[in-house]
């Protein structure tokens, strides 16, 4: 009862001033916050209502206070947690949009926009899904997470008017409220365009290896760093005297080779580099094959080997024809 205003520290925060309705004899509303000495802060609303006398003068004022600090530090966190999802929201380096319960558009970021191709934020906020050239190439529906109230992932396929394509991984994370509805469904999306263009220059360069390995006309093998075959092709086979999975499985002593010339089997292992090796390989029928290896090796970004390929080319025709030569002249000098 003795203190006086000037004992308390308070600050006016919003509203009238603290002895307003003593100025005009109304009713007048003050917020104001008080600093305590320990640290903490009060918040409290003032209404002030003088009752006035048959001469219209102040006879008393009541000064009814309403406390509102919980209430005001309910509303600081709930702004807190406001910042944290409006920063989620813009800082994302992925593209999001916020979907309301009956699915229009709440609100999206700079990558959304981005990766839409829109003509800036109003116009991707009046478009609908129609509007887009879009094709569901695996995972979720589009909308599935609204029929499931779960996450769900969708990959799509968008094409642009200009021919190109782009290529998403959609994220459907909704939020429920305390029913278990959906208050709002954050889209997610995840721009794989540049990835899978990589993956189509990859699955294109394989396929060109593959061509090279299976169509080939000379006989290959592909080895690994630590000299086990990777795969290899039909005339091979034919070379090599076995099918496919027999070959896949042998060593190099299950075979009677003799190095006629050049360099030495493995020579590509040891140096890195290019290598050509002359052999002779007998079969257990008493025939020979007479073969040229190319040894091609593949290095990784690191220098080392990555593949080896081993490419055959089968000199034993021309051999043969040299031999028969050979024997004529031969014969035929006898003769004469």
């Amino acid at each position: 009862m003795a203190k006086k205003l000037y004992d308390f520290d308070i600050t006016i925060v919003g509203g009238d001033d603290f002895y307003a309705s003593y100025e005009t004899k109304q009713k007048a509303v003050t917020d104001m916050e008080i600093g305590w000495e320990n640290g903490e802060k009060s918040y409290l609303r003032l209404f002030q209502t003088p009752i006035l006398d048959d001469e219209g003068e102040i006879d008393v004022n009541y000064y009814i206070y309403q406390d509102l600090t919980q209430q005001h530090e309910e509303l600081a966190e709930i702004k807190k947690l406001q910042k944290r999802a409006d920063a989620f929201l813009q800082q994302n380096p992925q593209g999001i949009t916020v979907l309301a319960a009956d699915k229009h558009r709440l609100d999206l970021n700079e990558e959304y926009q981005r990766a839409w191709r829109g003509g800036g934020y109003d116009d991707l906020m009046a478009k609908k899904l129609y509007d887009f050239n879009i094709n569901i190439v695996g995972g979720d529906d589009f909308y599935a997470s609204y029929e499931t109230k779960q996450k769900a992932v969708t990959d799509m396929e968008i094409g642009w008017e200009n021919g190109e394509k782009s290529y998403l991984r959609l994220f459907q994370t909704p939020i429920l409220d305390d029913e278990g509805e959906i208050d709002v469904n954050y889209y997610i999306y995840q721009d794989l365009t540049q990835q899978h263009e990589e993956l189509a220059e990859i699955k294109k360069l394989q396929k060109r290896a593959d061509a090279f390995l299976q169509q080939n006309p000379q006989g290959i093998t592909v080895l690994a760093p630590d000299k086990h075959r990777l795969d290899l092709n039909e005339e091979y086979q034919r070379a090599w005297r076995g099918s496919y999975d027999e070959l896949m499985a042998k060593k190099l002593y299950d075979f009677n080779i003799n190095i006629v010339g050049g360099d030495d089997f493995y020579a590509s292992y040891e140096t890195k580099q290019k290598a050509v090796t002359d052999m002779e390989i007998g079969w257990e029928n008493g025939e020979k094959s007479y073969l040229r290896l190319f040894q091609t090796p593949i290095l990784d970004d690191e220098g080392e080997i990555d593949v080896n390929y081993y490419i055959y080319q089968d000199l034993t025709p021309e051999r043969a024809l040299s031999q028969f030569l050979d024997r004529e002249i031969t014969r035929q000098g006898g003769q004469t």
